[in-house]
Parts: structure tokens; sequence; C-alpha cells
């Protein structure tokens, strides 16, 4: 399992770039693993959403139903990263509110912000064994 890795970490605090990268290359050698070659690792991209609805459907044997919906906001920032988690505490109660308490559409309601390795985007999510998605 540990042959190779790639092993990746963030630091935050009162540390000196030297001091991070010396204790990093302590790893692999503790582990007994060498560093995973970079053909074998996983690409980092994202795929732009074009505007519109997009639906998906696929049966299951159970009967839960799950509506995401979901917002690509664009390339990752501080500045959006901190108007994202705002936007989602904001929205988070008040979805909830309304979707779960006001039209009780499901047992599982949320918000949550997502972001890949480039992009951010703000999702809502009801999980019903009663509402379906539509």
């Amino acid at each position: 399992l540990f042959k190779e890795l790639k092993i990746e970490s963030l630091t935050y605090g009162n540390l000196k770039r030297i001091e991070v990268k010396t204790l990093m290359e302590k790893i692999h050698p503790i582990l007994k693993a060498a560093p995973m070659d970079k053909q074998y690792l996983a690409a980092e991209e994202d795929t732009k959403i074009e505007k519109g609805e997009h639906n998906f459907n696929f049966s299951t044997k159970g009967t839960n139903h799950v509506w995401i919906g979901y917002n690509q906001i664009g390339p990752r920032d501080i500045k959006s990263n901190a108007y994202l988690r705002l936007l989602n505490s904001i929205l988070d109660s008040a979805f909830y509110s309304e979707m779960r308490t006001n039209q009780q559409l499901g047992y599982i309601v949320n918000t949550s912000y997502k972001y890949s390795s480039k992009t951010y985007g703000q999702s809502f999510l009801i999980q019903s064994s009663e509402q379906k998605p539509q």
C-alpha cells in the first residue's frame, strides 16, 4: 500500500519554509515509501459547467430521492473564498428553514460550498423518501 506515495501538506503558523521542507523530506523514509512517479498522479483539471439546467437520472433499489443544485462560481482566490463562505453561512439556515421546515420537502436539507483545484461552487441538497426531485 505504501510502496509509493504522494504527500501533500498544509502548514500554518510560526514555521519557516526550510523547517517544513526538512520535516516533509523525513516522511517518505519513515514510511519506507518512494515518492510517487509524476506520470501516475491524477491531473488537476476542472470542467467548466455550461449555463443551463443539467439533469441526471438513475435508478436505485431504495425509495430515496435526491435533488442537488450546483452553481459554479469561478476561479479560486482568497477574496472569492471569503465571499463564498459568507454566502453559504447566510444561505444555509434560510434554505433549511424554507425547504425543510416550511415546505417539508426532505429530511436532509443543506447548502455547502465546494471547491476543486481551480474553481468554487455553491451547492444545495434536498433528500427525501417522499418527494421526487422534480
